[in-house]
């Protein structure tokens, strides 16, 4: 995640909030963010009533939609980079 932090730092792309610095954290929530990885499902909530502006949440009331882009190739292998990064992490992990 370091790496690719430094890499975004020396590209000049900035994060989310406009700042020129990455976090590791940052890095990590993208690459664990289902519409970043490639996955979602789709209708969560609904409207009820449009006028008063009123969501529930979807407990099958209503019909779900579960979308995959092939970009969950990447993320598979930036999962699996992750993890073995972790191996070679000094103990305590933090």
């Amino acid at each position: 995640m370091l790496k690719i932090a430094r890499e975004l730092e020396a590209d000049g792309i900035k994060n989310g909030a406009g700042k020129d610095k990455w976090h590791t954290s940052n890095i990590n929530s993208i690459l664990r963010n289902e519409k970043h990885i490639g996955y979602a499902l789709l209708q969560k909530t609904y409207t009820v009533d449009f006028l008063a502006k009123k969501r529930v949440k979807n407990n099958g009331l209503i019909p779900q939609y579960y979308v995959v882009n092939l970009s969950c190739l990447t993320h598979q292998y930036v999962s699996e980079e992750r993890n073995v990064q972790n191996l070679y992490r000094p103990f305590p992990y933090k």
